[in-house]
């Protein structure tokens, strides 16, 4: 039976997964713990374009990079221990996919200053003056 599966453009896709083998917060690998009565399921959200402009919000501003980017989460499971014995540990999944933007352009044109910080220093000494006057 196929498990349920949510998609969301390009952008990720989610499924569960029950997984066989998986990588501790030690990074060792250790065989996950699923038999008849217990089935150890995930619920997990791949992102599609991992390092890839954003589809969802392509040509966000001017001046403006988007980049897809995977998170992850540790779950707790239960495993095969290195002694053989079946201990509780935490596992990382694939959780979610965000949308990072990033500015790459001059910040000083973004708040309207132009390229030239003189006169930012200069406006903010005047208004400044004039708050203390009144």
């Amino acid at each position: 039976m196929e498990p349920p599966r949510q998609e969301r453009g390009d952008c990720w896709k989610e499924h569960l997964v029950y997984p066989q083998t998986a990588q501790n917060k030690e990074k060792q690998w250790l065989f996950v713990v699923n038999l008849d009565g217990l089935k150890q399921r995930i619920r997990v959200e791949v992102c599609m374009n991992d390092g890839q402009e954003c589809n969802v919000i392509k040509g966000f501003a001017e001046n403006y990079k988007t980049s897809c980017k995977q998170k992850f989460i540790y779950r707790e499971l239960l495993a095969v221990g290195s002694n053989g014995n079946i201990i509780k540990d935490q596992f990382r999944f694939p959780s979610s996919c965000c949308c990072h933007i990033r500015n790459t352009g001059d910040p000083t044109v973004r708040l309207g200053l132009g390229s030239d910080l003189r006169s930012f220093n200069r406006t903010s000494t005047i208004v400044s003056k004039t708050r203390w006057r009144q």
